[in-house]
């Protein structure tokens, strides 16, 4: 897949980057992870592209396993990719990317280089319009850190959605306390059953961090002391939750 996207890239790259070159100079971004509105418009792609390679390059430091996953995401081809431009199949293939590293990414949220690769994700993928169920995913396990609180005011939320309870409100200036969380869960099984799969799907990877493991149990604990009847409907999915990441495989992850 990294071959294949590292190809998809570059060709992208290359039918698009007149057009960016030409756009980009006069665009306001609106949208920033690291910077208010006003500072991020003094920021072009080409720096936040060296912002973003200079967080890379510390995290990579830290963590081998990142590099290999986000290689191609900040490539130079990277840099002239309009994703909203890409055929169905080639954004397919970046999707699973930008998952695969937001996913091994998600242990370092609270560090300040993950905000540095958070910028070029959000102003070059726009992963905060176009991968809200992944960003959420990511960011739950710290969601009463000003981090979570950051990424929620710039995450393009539609009002049919799970995450419509989560629109601008004075509870989230300063994070999603757990008890909200936890009354949508109650209310929407769909919400209940993607944040009780979030460890299932991190241990589809080498490592869990400890954080995640935290925020499972707590929540799922609470969730099911919640729920004033566990019928089959809520146990189809809460069961899974439990004994998925303590299954053979699961049990072999490296947990940081």
């Amino acid at each position: 897949m990294v071959s294949s996207l590292a190809a998809q890239l570059a060709q992208g790259a290359s039918l698009n980057s007149a057009f960016l070159l030409s756009t980009t100079k006069h665009r306001h971004y609106g949208h920033s992870y690291l910077f208010e509105p006003n500072e991020a418009a003094n920021h072009d792609l080409a720096s936040v592209y060296a912002i973003g390679q200079n967080g890379f390059m510390a995290l990579c430091s830290l963590d081998t396993g990142l590099e290999p996953l986000g290689r191609d995401l900040f490539s130079p081809a990277s840099r002239n990719v309009d994703r909203t431009t890409l055929p169905p199949e080639q954004h397919e293939t970046l999707k699973a990317s930008i998952a695969a590293f937001m996913r091994r990414l998600s242990q370092y949220i609270l560090d300040a280089p993950a905000a540095k690769v958070l910028e070029w994700l959000v102003r070059r993928f726009r992963v905060n319009e176009f991968d809200v169920g992944l960003v959420l995913e990511c960011f739950l396990p710290f969601h009463e850190s000003p981090q979570f609180a950051k990424m929620h005011s710039i995450l393009t939320i539609k009002a049919d959605s799970m995450w419509s309870f989560l629109k601008p409100s004075p509870q989230i200036v300063h994070g999603l306390p757990r008890n909200a969380l936890l009354t949508q869960m109650t209310k929407d099984r769909d919400l209940a059953r993607f944040v009780l799969n979030i460890l299932s799907q991190a241990v589809a990877g080498p490592t869990v961090h400890r954080t995640l493991v935290n925020f499972h149990t707590s929540v799922a604990i609470e969730y099911i002391c919640r729920v004033p009847r566990a019928d089959e409907g809520i146990l189809a999915f809460f069961l899974p939750s439990i004994t998925g990441p303590m299954s053979n495989d699961g049990a072999n992850r490296e947990i940081t």
